[in-house]
């Protein structure tokens, strides 16, 4: 029911919901700390937002690897800014960052993705304990979460966003709109009528509370069309489970010790 009234909404000050659709909607009073899994990466002197990753270990978030074109260590902040109890985000050095091989620099040629390893365990959040193929996600149970922004000139939002109702996409269907996918992307597409958002490394969950992708950038992409691209997380689960110990290529951030890697 809710998933037809109302769209994305953005974590207030208060844990109410502000809805942000071009339909009707309905405000549901919930706390915030459902998503503390959700991360965000921002820049070490400005503090601004890059794009999101998602903690799958109290140490390790998982990202694009294109999120880090240009910026070697940007720094891990924990909390939406709006939701929590007021006191500041917890921020945390990122000391190694492990890229999929595949990786060759470019979002639209595949292994798009990336684990960062922080200088010691966040405090104040959960790592998510969940991963699901998209194709075992039922119907309308698939939402994405960041902190989106409203045009392609505009910043992102200083409060999480939460999208529900999306609805998965074939690969022959987005090829349509999108053009030609890389290996280990998969697509979703918002409800009609809705006004789309975009944060680069957003999550996209089955019921909530599993892991399913990370939006992808792909050249030529229009951020604010449908369908969505996703680095499906399932295809590189194994390699996540082993802390991307092989098949990676490993920075070092020179200001962190040993014993803190």
């Amino acid at each position: 029911m809710w998933a037809a009234l109302w769209s994305w909404v953005l974590l207030g000050l208060t844990g109410v919901p502000q809805a942000y659709a071009a339909v009707p909607f309905k405000v549901i009073v919930y706390p915030c700390p459902e998503y503390t899994f959700m991360v965000r990466l921002v820049d070490e002197n400005t503090h601004t937002h890059i794009c999101s990753g998602v903690l799958v270990a109290g140490d390790m978030v998982v990202t694009t690897a294109s999120c880090l074109r240009g910026r070697r260590f940007p720094h891990v902040t924990v909390g939406s800014g709006c939701c929590h109890d007021g006191s500041p985000p917890e921020l945390m050095k990122i000391c190694q960052s492990r890229i999929h091989e595949s990786f060759s620099g470019s979002a639209e040629n595949g292994g798009d993705i990336a684990l960062l390893f922080l200088k010691k365990a966040l405090q104040h959040a959960k790592p998510i304990t969940g991963m699901r193929s998209i194709l075992e996600c039922p119907s309308d149970a698939l939402s994405m979460v960041g902190w989106p922004r409203q045009g392609a000139s505009l910043a992102p939002s200083r409060c999480q966003g939460v999208s529900i109702g999306f609805k998965y996409t074939t690969r022959f269907d987005c090829e349509k709109r999108l053009g030609v996918l890389p290996g280990g992307v998969v697509c979703a597409t918002e409800r009609p009528n809705v006004i789309p958002f975009w944060d680069h490394g957003a999550a996209l969950l089955c019921d909530d509370r599993d892991l399913v992708g990370l939006q992808t950038t792909l050249e030529g992409y229009k951020h604010f069309v449908a369908p969505r691209a996703f680095v499906h997380m399932w295809g590189f689960k194994e390699w996540i489970e082993k802390r991307g110990n092989d098949n990676s290529t490993k920075q070092y951030n020179r200001e962190c010790s040993h014993t803190e890697l």
